[in-house]
């Protein structure tokens, strides 16, 4: 039997391989979606992106619970694959830096589980020893995992900390607050703070620290970083530090006795104080003046 002809971070589409009774097309299927090669092995491929208990190698065809579905397609998987690809301006994940030491000066390593290309990465190098980098999609060298997947392998981290994709917040929050020893960092945008359901996860599950919201806007593009663009959108870091850091130091106090997460801005000049002469020329645009 001679192997797939795929490669690790090529895309690939499964579909059910039974057509419904009296019917010549296929029906609907859970499997029916993209899904990302992870690793190849003699003739078997194993993929990512599967509910937990679909997953199985790829021998011609996904064998999964007695029911096989044959490969359609596949293509190589580049970073305008990703709709949630939305650089973070490196003087952007330095301000987190900076304020995640300034609450843990004992902070050594960090985890950037939504990498991307690599800018996030970039500017927390100069905050940590350690930078972890992975993504559920290949770029340039990074290590391919689905954070909101199995743990299996996940690296071990002092900190998490990423700008996660939007529609998978609550994910990200609730698994890096488990995930991290001793803290959490969400870049978002101010408006995650709302929503009637996301309250309990924000007050309750996974109790915020701090709020800090960035006085400059903070430019972010689908598939590219601008250093000169612009935004209309808002921008914070959300910080969660673990209960063993006694987290109760840094929120506020409200008239009841309760606490909640207490606010930190970030102030302006914070983009020229922390942008670097070579962040433009490392991701390929054009510097600042």
């Amino acid at each position: 039997m001679s192997a797939p002809p795929f490669q690790p971070g090529d895309r690939v589409r499964l579909v059910d391989a039974s057509p419904a009774p009296g019917s010549k097309r296929r029906p609907a299927h859970p499997m029916d979606r993209d899904l990302i090669v992870a690793r190849i092995s003699g003739d078997s491929v194993e993929v990512r992106g599967v509910p937990g208990f679909w997953r199985a190698a790829v021998r011609e065809g996904l064998m999964a619970r007695g029911v096989s579905f044959p490969l359609l397609s596949a293509h190589r998987v580049s970073p305008d694959d990703d709709e949630d690809f939305y650089p973070t301006p490196p003087w952007a994940a330095r301000a987190g830096g900076e304020r995640i030491l300034a609450l843990d000066p004992r902070a050594r390593s960090a985890w950037e589980p939504a990498c991307g290309a690599g800018h996030m990465v970039h500017g927390l190098t100069d905050y940590f020893a350690v930078v972890h980098a992975s993504d559920a999609w290949p770029y340039d060298g990074n290590r391919i995992l689905d954070f909101t997947g199995p743990a299996d392998g996940a690296p071990r981290a002092d900190w998490i900390v990423t700008n996660p994709p939007f529609n998978q917040a609550e994910a990200f929050i609730r698994l890096g607050w488990e995930r991290a020893r001793r803290g959490l960092a969400l870049l978002m945008k101010i408006s995650a703070l709302e929503s009637v359901g996301r309250h309990g996860l924000l007050t309750c599950d996974c109790p915020l620290t701090m709020v800090m919201p960035f006085a400059e806007r903070v430019p972010m593009h689908k598939g590219r970083w601008e250093p000169e663009g612009s935004t209309a959108a808002f921008y914070a870091w959300f910080v969660w530090l673990k209960p063993a850091l006694r987290p109760e130091r840094f929120m506020a106090r409200t008239p009841d006795g309760g606490r909640v997460a207490g606010t930190w801005p970030i102030p302006p000049k914070t983009r020229d104080r922390l942008t670097r002469p070579d962040d433009a020329g490392r991701f390929g645009v054009g510097s600042r003046p």
